[in-house]
């Protein structure tokens, strides 16, 4: 799904794990399945065992294999993650009911036994009755026996369809009735502990799908969605200004090329260990896309904006980064800068700033920090760059 979800091809080895997993899945359908049927005389079961035949494994489960062999090949643009998620979730719905048969069964069973226990219990007071002179004894055994066991099964049961903490239960007495009953109440906790685990389960993983949908894997960093929800939420938190620096990798590419992707990796792995270092807890970093990368902070003025990137890259080009089996690789980084008063300060046009700044920094000879010409004259004279500040100062973006 986050592969999915970036826009991008599966890798081989993905795309291998994802049908190994659908082989498993089915292996497992037609075990359970057959189960199923052979130990199920419930009318119910079989139009539930059908529509999942047709809706998860006919409609979900082919839908799903199909985008996964496709993205495996070749990236689908108009592919929308977050409603292939829905409509495959739609498709799960007859899973689900299927559960809920076997909950409404094992219910229906403890209803019979309690009605079977009730039913005793009322032969043993009509007894009772006809035996005056042993009422208060018979009375005594008949609660202890069967009244209170039942009552705490009524309380255990009910606990059960409220959601609540289970009741301590007493002595079941040693009538087979209320014992059976007990047994049935037991195995309901036991199907309501498999609820819950289910449902924990089911909350972690959609924890973990969003974190992966705004989290860049290799980095750790947030991606693009994960950067927009923090600068959305950083222009509010902001009193005075926002600020805007990408930084790119400079010759990433022969990097790759010339000692290997997983060499790449490591390279950029360092280089967001170190923004999020030199940036600190006030920097929001992220990464922006291949070997670029995206620094957001509050209320800065463009002097110490500068300040910031410029010791970005003094950090990035001082220590080499060690590659084990390769060596050091040496690295440098070209840096675009752009800041804005509040009110009017947009993160677009902040971004826009910032990458016409970055391409003059590259154009230049990379490993140098630039900013516009435009930022400059918006925070007026006071705050351009001194000369001596070897801050190079570019066009307006166009």
């Amino acid at each position: 799904m986050p592969t999915l979800a970036a826009g991008q091809i599966i890798p081989p080895d993905q795309a291998m794990a994802a049908y190994r997993t659908q082989q498993r899945i089915l292996a497992l359908w037609d075990v359970g399945a057959s189960q199923i049927e052979r130990d199920n005389q419930d009318s119910r079961f079989a139009p539930a065992l059908e529509a999942i035949r047709g809706r998860y494994f006919g409609t979900g489960f082919s839908f799903l294999s199909r985008i996964v062999e496709r993205q495996s090949l070749r990236v689908n643009p108009a592919l929308d993650i977050r409603k292939t998620a829905e409509l495959y979730a739609e498709t799960t719905a007859p899973i689900a009911e299927l559960r809920d048969f076997y909950v409404e069964r094992m219910i229906a069973q403890a209803e019979m036994r309690q009605h079977e226990s009730l039913l005793a219990m009322l032969a043993t007071l009509g007894l009772a009755a006809t035996m005056v002179a042993a009422v208060p004894a018979l009375a005594w055994i008949a609660y202890r026996q069967v009244l209170r066991p039942l009552l705490q099964i009524r309380s255990q049961i009910q606990a059960i369809c409220d959601r609540e903490p289970r009741p301590v239960l007493g002595d079941a007495g040693t009538v087979p009735q209320v014992r059976n009953l007990v047994r049935a109440v037991d195995t309901l906790w036991d199907r309501e502990h498999e609820r819950e685990a289910l449902d924990v389960e089911r909350h972690r993983l959609a924890e973990r799908l969003k974190m992966l949908s705004e989290t860049d894997q290799l980095t750790g960093l947030a991606n693009r969605r994960g950067l927009d929800l923090a600068l959305s939420a950083m222009s509010a938190q902001a009193d005075d200004s926002l600020g805007f620096i990408l930084v790119d990798v400079d010759h990433f590419k022969s990097i790759n090329d010339r000692f290997g992707h997983s060499s790449g990796d490591r390279v950029l792995s360092e280089v967001a260990n170190r923004l999020t270092h030199v940036a600190g807890s006030d920097g929001m970093v992220a990464r922006y896309g291949g070997e670029e990368f995206a620094v957001a902070v509050a209320d800065r003025e463009i002097g110490t904006l500068l300040d910031l990137a410029e010791s970005i890259r003094e950090s990035i080009e001082a220590t080499p980064v060690v590659v084990p089996t390769v060596g050091s690789i040496a690295l440098t980084v070209s840096c675009g800068v752009a800041v804005e008063s509040l009110p009017e300060a947009r993160w677009d046009w902040l971004v826009e700033q910032a990458d016409a700044a970055l391409y003059e920094a590259k154009a230049s000879g990379r490993n140098r920090v630039r900013a516009t010409n435009g930022i400059l004259r918006r925070w007026g004279p006071a705050e351009r760059a001194e000369p001596d500040r070897q801050f190079p100062i570019t066009e307006d973006a166009a």
